[in-house]
């Protein structure tokens, strides 16, 4: 996560979380609800933003980042790509022009 390595431990936990959360999350995850992602991708990216909270919590303690995790509301990928791909099937059902292309539309 390069924000880590700009930011290093002047700014918070919380601050660094949420940079992460709304920087570089979205850019890991882009486009990824629209395809079907293999088990293995997906721990992968969990293992990444594991390792990238050990070292901002200072522990390799599994418990201990879980706590933190929660306490900060800090979502897994393989939980936000969930969240994402629900919400992109939704705007895929509701969208007429894409249905209609697919010729799944009702159209008179």
């Amino acid at each position: 996560m390069p924000i880590f390595g700009k930011i290093g431990r002047l700014a918070s936990e919380e601050v660094t979380l949420q940079l992460v959360r709304s920087k570089c999350m979205p850019i890991v995850l882009y486009g990824l609800e629209c395809f079907s992602v293999a088990k293995a991708d997906i721990k992968s990216l969990n293992f990444a933003v594991t390792r990238f909270l050990m070292k901002l919590f200072r522990t390799t303690n599994i418990d201990v980042i879980e706590e933190c995790r929660l306490f900060f509301n800090f979502l897994l990928p393989s939980e936000m790509l969930g969240i994402r791909r629900t919400k992109f099937e939704c705007k895929l059902m509701n969208c007429s022009n894409v249905l209609n292309y697919f010729g799944l539309g009702l159209t008179a």
